[in-house]
């Protein structure tokens, strides 16, 4: 599993390894060890499947979000609106 930076502070991408074969595919979601070097605790996983083309909304708040796709593709975008932040009103897109 690799933990990315991104151009928002703070916010991180994270890269699970996936093992392939004729079988199908394999990878771990959740490593305790790697996942406490975001200094975070994780306290709820949602899951939900959408349509093609549906836009999900726009979510305001201060917790940590951790977003996975296992079927299909997302443009996810996060934007940075905490005022006292040196990346406010920053954002960044990515498609996973």
């Amino acid at each position: 599993m690799r933990i990315l930076d991104t151009e928002i502070e703070g916010a991180k991408l994270i890269c699970p390894k996936v093992f392939s074969d004729t079988r199908g595919r394999f990878f771990e979601c959740f490593h305790q060890k790697a996942y406490s070097l975001l200094e975070t605790v994780f306290v709820q996983d949602n899951f939900s499947v959408s349509q093609k083309n549906t836009l999900r909304g726009m979510h305001f708040s201060h917790q940590k979000k951790l977003v996975g796709v296992f079927l299909g593709k997302v443009f996810d975008v996060i934007v940075d609106l905490r005022k006292n932040s040196p990346t406010y009103k920053k954002w960044q897109g990515f498609i996973g």
